[in-house]
């Protein structure tokens, strides 16, 4: 068609039953209609076809779309409204529209009359939102909206165990309570500030749970910080409290027994404390003569004499810098000597474990009639009687300097006292754990149990334990007397498990296990018949139920089958490993069982049978039966 400004439009029409239909939707003034024949079969290409023209006023529609809300995030349904397209030939009712969700051009649902929709979104970002709306004759609109799906901040939360201790106290805090809605749990990431003094002590690390302990007692606010991928960031805090603990007090005396010329020293120095160092701690010293204590100091050596005869109980107390107390007391006897017993004694060995008889032998001591007692820990309570055995043997039951105390005593009860030191050392525990399964993949939860752990003194129950799952020096779990832990890892490698033990005394110990973690592996389709062999009428019963996998139970595992192994499998998923089957046409089959576990991972396993016709049958069965032939003579 040419038009009167001189534009020319060409469209191909294609003829059914020799007729073709254009529809001409651009109003303008046409000056001239050529219609051009082709293929005809015949010489003249260009006869027998009339033109007929039918004019039309038909507009493309309107369209029209709102939204509510243009702003939301993943957890918003998004309202979409195309009521208001309209088209002055169609009715509303009978317009089409189709959406596109995303802006790719691609639209996302077919047509449809109804010019409302609903959607929501996965994943934060701006998305334009298309509809087309078509009318009865296929003309089209679009309207366009942008809508923005916006990130939301994670919610931060984690638990703390104990949440008051000491010093010596390993604090367990765990995050795994935090969540976001576009983030997975793995994948956000926390620090940690233990002081919150605004500087965080840890990197970001996507490991929800670690330990910490505190040097000194406070009360402490520790803010953890999460964050998610899309760099939002939430807070919160909790708070802990690391108590002062009360010193312990302890003092020896040179001698428990003189006259009034006797200048007793007193020492101080076994006293201790878990927080404040030994220099700094106070003592004040009550000589049991009525003068009550004297002045603080942290000298902890004194002499005292006394100018009167009988049996003082001298009382010495000790102050921590947080003001805790603790005291000891010890009595000492003045009076009237005269030449007392010399106390002497040997120990064999001086050092040794808990395991060593100590033997003690005071048969060095000199004066008449002597008897002897033994006080182990030098605490002012003797341990054994009086006896005139001169040499014992001893154990002690915890790993410690010991002062061990002899007493001598003569006939006019005249004593003497001397102390030597022996040494009891600790031993270091023995780590040891099992690993079940000892190998797996990232689905597999594997069991660590510590229970072949030993120690010397202390009792496996006592032992505590913690672990380092990936081997990288951070231990992931805290101290613990629970000697069995479960652990799942989240990705394929080769990993180097750390367990450490720690005895009552603090000596440790490590073991460590090279454990393979690989990708899921499929299962394993095992497959069965019986008979291999048979005829057009023999029911073949298939078995499969010796398939198994690695995690799914084998009751669990579905199989579907595949009678001629041509690709099709006959029957649908089940857990029936078991099926029948009868060929009515001889030939030899390839069946094949495809064996399906939770993870959606397959495995196929084949078997042939030979099917015969039924003469296979009799000859294979057929019984021969000699015939004995006779010769009868007939009279």
């Amino acid at each position: 068609m040419r038009h009167a400004d001189e534009r020319v439009t060409i469209k191909q029409v294609s003829l059914s039953g020799g007729q073709g239909t254009w529809v001409v939707t651009d109003p303008a003034t046409y000056d001239e209609v050529v219609l051009i024949v082709t293929n005809r079969g015949d010489t003249d290409e260009s006869a027998g076809y009339d033109l007929h023209f039918a004019t039309t006023n038909e507009t493309p529609p309107t369209a029209s779309l709102n939204v509510d809300p243009d702003l939301g995030t993943i957890e918003t349904d998004f309202n979409f409204d195309a009521s208001g397209s309209t088209d002055a030939q169609t009715p509303a009712g009978q317009l089409e529209v189709r959406w596109d969700w995303d802006g790719d051009l691609v639209y996302d649902t077919d047509w449809s009359t109804t010019k409302t929709a609903t959607h929501s979104y996965t994943a934060p970002g701006t998305y334009t939102v298309t509809v087309e709306v078509r009318d009865a004759v296929d003309l089209r609109d679009t309207a366009s909206q942008v809508i923005t799906v916006n990130n939301t901040p994670p919610t931060a939360s984690f638990t703390v165990q104990p949440s008051e201790g000491t010093i010596s106290t390993d604090f367990g805090f765990d995050a795994s309570g935090c969540s976001d809605l576009e983030t997975p749990l793995a994948q956000l990431e926390v620090r940690w500030d233990w002081e919150d003094d605004g500087s965080y002590d840890t990197g970001w690390s996507t490991s929800k749970t670690t330990a910490h302990s505190y040097d000194q007692p406070d009360t402490y606010t520790v803010r953890l910080q999460v964050r998610d991928e899309g760099g939002l960031t939430g807070t919160t805090t909790q708070v802990v409290t690391v108590n002062n603990t009360p010193p312990t007090a302890a003092f020896s005396i040179d001698s428990t027994v003189g006259t009034t010329e006797t200048v007793f020293g007193f020492d101080a120095t076994g006293s201790s404390d878990l927080e404040t160092p030994p220099a700094n701690l106070e003592v004040r010293w009550d000589w049991g003569s009525g003068g009550g204590f004297g002045n603080w100091s942290t000298t902890k050596t004194i002499t005292h004499s006394y100018d009167a005869l009988g049996v003082y109980t001298i009382t010495m107390e000790v102050r921590d810098t947080g003001g805790l107390t603790d005291t000891a007391a010890h009595t000492v006897t003045v009076q009237t000597l005269g030449d007392p017993p010399t106390a002497a004694f040997t120990v064999s060995p001086t050092q040794g474990t808990m395991d060593v008889a100590f033997e003690f032998d005071a048969s060095d001591s000199t004066d008449a009639q002597l008897e002897v007692r033994w006080d182990w820990e030098n605490d002012g309570y003797f341990d054994t009687g009086w006896s005139t055995t001169k040499v014992l043997t001893h154990t002690f039951d915890q790993p410690a300097v010991y002062v061990v105390a002899l007493e001598v005593k003569d006939g006019d009860d005249l004593t003497d006292l001397t102390t030597h030191t022996v040494t009891v050392v600790n031993t270091a525990p023995t780590a040891a754990f099992d690993v079940t399964p000892s190998s797996g993949s990232i689905y597999t939860e594997f069991t660590f149990d510590a229970s072949a752990s030993s120690d010397s003194e202390t009792p496996l129950a006592d032992l505590e334990v913690h672990w380092d799952w990936e081997g990288d020096g951070q231990y992931d779990t805290v101290w613990s007397t629970t000697k069995t832990a479960t652990h799942t890892f989240d990705l394929v490698g080769t990993y180097t498990v750390t367990l450490e033990v720690r005895d009552g005394q603090g000596l440790t110990d490590t073991a460590t296990y090279v454990l393979v973690v690989t990708e899921d592996a499929p299962p394993t389709a095992v497959l069965t018949v019986q008979p291999s062999e048979g005829i057009t009428n023999t029911v073949f019963v298939f078995d499969a139920s010796g398939s198994s996998d690695d995690l799914t139970p084998q009751g669990d595992l579905e199989v579907r089958w595949d009678w001629e192994n041509d690709g099709t499998f006959d029957t649908s998923w089940s857990t029936n490993k078991t099926a029948t089957r009868v060929f009515p046409t001889p030939d030899t089959y390839v069946v094949a069982v495809e064996v399906r576990d939770s993870r959606q991972q397959t495995d196929v396993a084949r078997r042939a049978v030979i099917v015969h016709d039924a003469q296979w049958a009799n000859e294979k069965y057929k019984v021969y039966i000699p015939v004995v032939l006779k010769s009868y003579v007939t009279q």
